[in-house]
């Protein structure tokens, strides 16, 4: 999507024309229209890991998004593992997604990263796939997706996720920015120690671990807050790019330059 944020539309003009003889004509006339028909067949019969995503998002996210300090992040990486879906508002939450053609071969250890950072650890399956994943590990909530039920019932909550013991100090480190972990000392010390570039890792690491777990998840949860690119999500309009904006951290002009890129007619 970055050539067609530029303006360089070749890339689906080579995958629409071999295929434009399976569109209906009625969509098959500017490129936003073609992408938005492939992406209603993908939703009902294939539905891959972008629609597991953006649809959670659309369904479940932006409509319990009703606070304004409610902030959500895509790919939100947690040490070595990059967590799905994220939202941090007084709590913070983490969503894994796994689909038909994911293993839990490596389930585990993401897990317990996340355990040690989040409030909430949910993971996402098909519905068909509830048996594989029900007695994974009985703390973490379990959201079923089925395709073939109406909208705003496609999730289905099997089980909540039990309120995980506040945050890891070494853990946190691993997640948070130069600067932020910085912020948390200064705002709960309210001075800094002497330290250097070479040693402050060390140091707040030690200083972080100092501080009363409550107070930690809040300030954490506070710095990520933050981070909010501000990206222009919509529950109605081109809500097919809601995923790809958020992952790629649109701001609202280049949501809106992507849009009118993609109403251009089809050059064929």
């Amino acid at each position: 999507m970055q050539s067609v944020l530029l303006g360089d539309l070749s890339p689906l003009d080579e995958k629409i024309k071999s295929y434009r003889h399976l569109f209906p004509k009625s969509t098959s006339q500017t490129y936003i229209s073609v992408l938005q028909y492939v992406y209603k067949i993908l939703e009902k019969k294939y539905p891959n890991e972008y629609i597991y995503k953006n649809t959670f998002l659309n369904e479940r996210l932006l409509i319990e998004k009703c606070s304004p300090n409610s902030v959500i992040f895509s790919e939100f990486r947690i040490g070595k593992s990059i967590a799905d879906l994220a939202q941090f508002n007084g709590i913070s939450k983490v969503f894994e997604i796994k689909t038909e053609l994911d293993s839990p071969s490596r389930l585990q250890g993401q897990l317990t990263n996340y355990k040690q950072v989040f409030n909430q650890v949910y993971l996402i399956i098909p519905e068909s796939k509830l048996d594989l994943y029900k007695d994974f590990d009985s703390e973490i909530g379990l959201i079923t997706f089925n395709q073939n039920y109406p909208k705003l019932e496609r999730f289905k909550n099997q089980r909540e996720s039990i309120t995980f013991p506040f945050p890891c100090a070494t853990q946190l480190m691993e997640v948070l920015h130069t600067q932020e972990y910085k912020n948390i000392v200064s705002e709960y010390f309210t001075q800094m120690p002497d330290m250097n570039s070479f040693n402050q890792f060390k140091i707040c690491t030690k200083l972080l671990d100092q501080i009363p777990r409550d107070k930690l998840n809040q300030l954490f949860i506070k710095q990520i807050k933050l981070r909010d690119p501000k990206c222009p999500l919509s529950k109605h309009a081109y809500k097919e790019l809601n995923q790809i904006s958020l992952a790629l951290k649109f701001k609202p002009r280049d949501k809106n330059l992507l849009v009118s890129n993609l109403k251009q007619t089809l050059k064929y």
